[in-house]
């Protein structure tokens, strides 16, 4: 995962140490003949490169990262994706979060969680299946499938 914002010497560290390992892969396989290290060399050499030089930016624009910050760990809500401090505080949210699958919806009925069985259905329940009622032709009304005769937008009648 690559972050844009201040880098670290480690960042410097090991890209450069790809490039070298890449240099080497590609001058061995240039010694024992072989074309598939050779391209492999190649490709490490070019990816080494690629971050130097990302690296190289990413110090130009934001500086040397502080020593000591690191990463922190965040909970998201499961259903909009919001993040807190704590576990305690996303389990509250997502009790009560408006795109949850507590609240219901107008249409469609409510949202469930993928692996969760739906409360009052047993796992493994079969469904039965819905009763369809045959839909009856509206009846023939002499030009009322026809479409009306507009007239045209501009004002004029």
């Amino acid at each position: 995962l690559l972050t844009i914002g201040p880098v670290t010497k480690r960042h410097f560290q090991l890209a450069g140490a790809l490039t070298a390992g890449g240099a080497v892969v590609l001058i061995a396989g240039l010694i024992v003949g072989i074309d598939i290290v050779f391209l492999g060399g190649i490709f490490l050499t070019l990816a080494g490169a690629a971050q130097l030089v990302a690296f190289g930016l990413m110090w130009k624009f934001y500086g040397w990262r502080e020593e000591g910050s690191g990463t922190r760990t965040v909970w998201s809500c499961q259903h909009c994706g919001l993040r807190f401090d704590s576990y305690q505080a996303a389990a509250n949210h997502e009790m009560q979060c408006p795109q949850g699958s507590n609240v219901p919806v107008p249409v469609g009925g409510a949202t469930t969680i993928i692996g969760v069985p739906v409360a009052g259905m047993p796992v493994g329940a079969p469904q039965q299946a819905m009763q369809m009622t045959p839909m009856q032709p509206a009846p023939y009304v002499p030009g009322g499938s026809m479409p009306q005769q507009h007239q045209p937008y501009g004002g004029r009648e």
